[in-house]
């Protein structure tokens, strides 16, 4: 689903490019497989509140398969081992500043 600057949009990026998924309800319903909308319903109107942001997140999440792939493969990567183009977050001077409370010093 493409987004426009007028919808909101969860940004997730991948090899380096940020892609826009839907940030609405109604947007992530639309944007999703038809077989998964009755359990995208299902988990909406069940969903705490306080839990809510991040159960959207991950559906949003799942209205691009082939960005969950490449998550999938990614961490099998990881997982044996294999950290090939990874910077580690000390090397990332921006967050290099950062201390253990998430601000800087």
């Amino acid at each position: 689903m493409s987004q426009t600057p007028d919808e909101p949009s969860f940004s997730v990026y991948d090899g380096g490019e940020e892609i826009a998924l839907p940030a609405t309800v109604g947007g992530i319903r639309r944007a999703l497989a038809s077989e998964l909308r009755p359990e995208f319903d299902s988990a909406v109107e069940t969903t705490p509140a306080q839990d809510l942001y991040g159960e959207l997140a991950a559906w949003a999440l799942k209205t691009r398969p082939d960005l969950l792939a490449r998550q999938e493969e990614t961490f099998r990567r990881l997982e044996r081992g294999d950290f090939t183009g990874f910077t580690p977050a000390e090397e990332i001077p921006e967050l290099a500043l950062l201390d253990g409370r998430g601000s800087g010093t």
